[in-house]
């Protein structure tokens, strides 16, 4: 089955449709489960569109310096190869877990026992700027989608219902893996140093110094990334490439914004919008949907 055929206005492939039932069953979350015992990951999860690819190269860049290692930006960004190249690096696989973005609520897999034996960090985002950069990357980077933004947050398939039911069933089940960290993408943006300090501490990685943290703040910095990003062509082994030409839409580092929902949502998107994450988002992950925008803080 390749996923990358799928899109999410039209109806599933049958193959796929199947592939979600086994993956759903206690045969597939064994088979998982059994699979990331044996390789020993860390894990850095999101569902897509939340800053993962920020995060990938923050941790890649500690790893690289604490270890001394001799990685080009491709390593660092790739984070997991790091140990392909370096076996003494700890590995730490990043992955938009259960492939969400393709998904109805019903096929997610709802447990996390595959992680029983890991250590995880669940990056989050206010879904109002999670849905509005995952529109993007549906229409403009991918092709999957051919409708609004309306028409995107109310889909079946990797809508709104979806990235609730998500992020619900991670709260469920945070306590299923052998450590569980949670990290905000507004707490990121608001003292990156902090955050990173939580996560390298969260891994068990020792006497990591805060020259270290600094130096890979600076080097993923949103300057750093869209200068990398709209000077690639889109061959290398990371995809990060400059999207389609003269639109900056399209990129992946396309604003990094917090509260940057309200430019694209029309007033009455955005307030049923947020409506439906006050009534049903859980209170685990910590954002004030009083306001018309996420108040930053340590969740």
């Amino acid at each position: 089955m390749q996923f990358s055929r799928i899109r999410i206005d039209c109806p599933a492939p049958v193959g796929f449709r199947v592939w979600c039932a086994l993956r759903r069953s206690r045969l597939g979350r064994w088979s998982y489960r059994r699979r990331w015992r044996r390789s020993g990951a860390a894990f850095l999860l999101s569902y897509p569109k939340a800053g993962r690819t920020w995060v990938r190269l923050l941790l890649g860049k500690v790893l690289a310096d604490h270890f001394g290692l001799d990685a080009s930006f491709d390593d660092i960004l790739a984070l997991d190869h790091l140990h392909d190249l370096y076996p003494h690096v700890p590995l730490i696989e990043p992955r938009h877990d259960d492939y969400p973005q393709l998904k109805t609520p019903d096929e997610l897999v709802a447990r996390k026992d595959e992680y029983r034996h890991s250590r995880v960090i669940l990056l989050v985002r206010d879904p109002r700027d999670l849905a509005v950069s995952a529109y993007f990357q549906m229409t403009r980077r991918r092709g999957k989608f051919s409708g609004s933004l309306g028409d995107f947050l109310r889909g079946p398939r990797g809508g709104i219902d979806t990235v609730i039911r998500f992020h619900n069933i991670w709260a469920a089940c945070r306590n299923e893996p052998a450590a569980f960290l949670l990290v905000r993408y507004e707490d990121l943006r608001v003292d990156t140093a902090r955050e990173l300090r939580r996560m390298v501490d969260s891994l068990g990685l020792r006497k990591v110094g805060d020259d270290v943290l600094a130096a890979a703040v600076e080097y993923a910095s949103f300057s750093n990334m869209r200068r990398q990003e709209t000077s690639r062509d889109g061959s290398g082994p990371n995809r990060l490439d400059g999207g389609t030409a003269g639109d900056a839409e399209s990129l992946k580092t396309r604003k990094g914004k917090v509260g940057g929902f309200a430019e694209y949502m029309t007033p009455e998107d955005a307030a049923w919008l947020t409506r439906r994450l006050e009534q049903e988002l859980d209170p685990m992950y910590g954002y004030p949907y009083a306001s018309d925008r996420p108040a930053p803080g340590v969740v």
